[in-house]
């Protein structure tokens, strides 16, 4: 039994993409708090933070894989052997102790005792969600999306104590602030049931009710549709009352061509493949929001 084929599973590129996404989040939305010295995340203890969040990320990607080891296999996805399970087990035990122990020196640090609580609650819940709720018709993506939506609300968590400060001073900094959030919680439901039409004869071998099987394919697609539809709503809100810039309208504009793209595909979508694309299709429209929010700042009148 090798450490590495665990490595496998760490997605780097993923975890990679969460801690940059927080960082960006932090400093777009919350960088006022840096430049006028009341932010509470200073120094260390903000990428010790943003580390929390990576582990949090890495021990949910391990336990997933460590309930999925059948149904990936059946869904011809699979990347561990079965013995190698104890490994992966162990894995996920030694970094999940780790990030508590971190959040404990974070919520010393900054006087909080209530940042103590985020990481066992959502580490439970993640727990939870692969050994039961991920079989489960819509509650499954739905604590998927809310995890998604926590990388920035996290955040928001943590420097509470300054909202009055940032709603006085930093107004449209709050509302984008808000804006994604929603759209990273909309987007991650689209995907996830996108992603459960991928993977029914996985989930039918191991007796799952995801929405696909609960209330079939046809059904479960005018869902995407509504989810699909959902997101483009706040992105024509967004761009209608908050940022008339002509970059928000070339690069929100374009999510929501590729959204529009998406739910076409959609209608004509049957096999695991076809789903595959359009999942991978709404993951770009994720990735060209963060840059949305990387640059928004320089463009915004």
């Amino acid at each position: 039994m090798k450490f590495s084929s665990v490595l496998k599973n760490f997605r780097v590129l993923n975890l990679f993409i969460v801690a940059l996404s927080q960082i960006l989040i932090y400093y777009v939305c919350f960088g006022g708090l840096i430049s006028s010295g009341r932010a509470i995340l200073q120094d260390s203890v903000f990428y010790v933070f943003i580390g929390i969040t990576v582990l949090l990320a890495l021990c949910a990607y391990l336990i997933n894989d460590y309930f999925d080891v059948y149904t990936d296999d059946v869904n011809q996805k699979k990347k561990l052997s079965t013995k190698d399970r104890k490994t992966l087990l162990l894995s996920y035990w030694i970094l999940s102790i780790t990030g508590f122990f971190l959040s404990l020196w974070v919520a010393t640090r900054t006087n909080n005792l209530g940042l103590l609580w985020i990481y066992p609650f959502v580490s439970i819940l993640l727990y939870y969600y692969s050994k039961s709720l991920k079989g489960k018709a819509f509650w499954g993506n739905l604590v998927v999306a809310l995890a998604c939506a926590l990388v920035p609300g996290m955040l928001l968590v943590a420097e509470w104590p300054n909202l009055q400060f940032i709603k006085e001073n930093y107004p449209f900094e709050l509302s984008l602030f808000a804006f994604y959030l929603i759209f990273a919680f909309l987007s991650t439901l689209y995907r996830e049931l996108i992603k459960d039409m991928e993977d029914m004869k996985g989930d039918l071998a191991e007796n799952h009710t995801t929405l696909p099987i609960s209330i079939g394919l046809e059904n479960s697609k005018y869902i995407a549709v509504l989810e699909s539809v959902m997101l483009s709503i706040l992105i024509v809100v967004w761009l209608i009352y908050f940022d008339p810039s002509m970059f928000g309208k070339l690069t929100l504009g374009l999510i929501l061509f590729m959204n529009l793209y998406s739910i076409i595909k959609l209608k004509s979508a049957w096999s695991p493949s076809d789903f595959h694309r359009i999942s991978f299709l709404i993951k770009i429209m994720m990735l060209i929001g963060l840059i949305y929010l990387l640059f928004v700042k320089h463009f915004y009148a």
